[in-house]
């Protein structure tokens, strides 16, 4: 904490509340609770919250400015790094680097959580993938997704059943909530999920496989279990409780970037 605390002296140098602020967040060591129970913490920012991705950004800065002037092609987002090189010798000391700095700052790497990939290589980054020249959704986001879906979905089966409510009303609450999550076109102000991966995202592969699961789920509702039965439910009845494909709804997004561009 004391060493970040040092980083926010020499960045926040016109505007000394919002240093006293931010110093005491990192060293004061205990926080007040809702209910006005004093817990103690150790020092430092805990994760989740507003100003940890500040912090991150501030406390990485000088691994950032060294890799500017070496000329690496070197990529941060917060604690997300992503490091090219032409060769195979140039990567393994741009990676000595990084763990160099790490180690200097006092924090750890998650072995889990890095790779090496070689030309030709699928690799992922701030939810993308890239392979061959083509960027979709991440594995790790569509799981993600896909979990979401399906936790909402058996919550919502468990209510229809516990209130005998129609399959229509909870198969349409599903289908509003992934709406609102993918779109939310009630707040332009909120960067939602379509706004982030629609405009660098180039193929629509997962896009399809994502429709086809939320799909899957709304006819779930009907039966509770998954089998052919479920078909009943046509496309066009889900259609007409709100469904909007995300195929449909990127192709629309495109075309609109694509004339506002010419």
């Amino acid at each position: 904490a004391e060493s970040l605390v040092n980083v926010l002296k020499e960045v926040i140098t016109d505007d000394p509340d919002l240093l006293h602020f931010l110093s005491v967040i990192l060293l004061c060591g205990k926080s007040t609770l809702p209910d006005g129970t004093v817990s103690l913490s150790p020092r430092g920012a805990m994760a989740g919250t507003p100003v940890s991705p500040f912090f991150a950004n501030v406390y990485l800065l000088s691994m950032d400015r060294y890799f500017e002037e070496i000329g690496a092609s070197y990529f941060r987002y917060s604690d997300d790094i992503l490091i090219f090189a032409k060769t195979r010798e140039e990567l393994d000391a741009r990676i000595s680097d990084f763990y160099r700095h790490i180690e200097e700052k006092g924090l750890s790497v998650n072995p889990k959580k890095v790779s090496v990939s070689s030309p030709g290589d699928a690799w992922e980054f701030l939810g993308f993938s890239y392979k061959d020249g083509q960027v979709d959704i991440s594995e790790v986001t569509k799981n993600k997704l896909k979990g979401k879906i399906r936790r909402k979905a058996k919550s919502l089966l468990r209510w229809k059943t516990k209130t005998g409510a129609e399959y229509e009303r909870a198969a349409r609450a599903l289908i509003r909530t992934f709406n609102k999550k993918l779109y939310n076109e009630e707040n332009d102000d909120l960067f939602t999920w379509c706004r982030w991966f629609f405009p660098v995202i180039t193929t629509d592969k997962s896009l399809r496989e994502l429709d086809r699961y939320l799909l899957e789920y709304v006819r779930y509702l009907y039966s509770g279990r998954h089998y052919k039965g479920n078909f009943r439910i046509t496309y066009d009845d889900i259609k007409k409780m709100g469904f909007r494909s995300l195929v449909h709804e990127y192709y629309i997004s495109r075309d609109a970037g694509e004339s506002g561009d010419s």
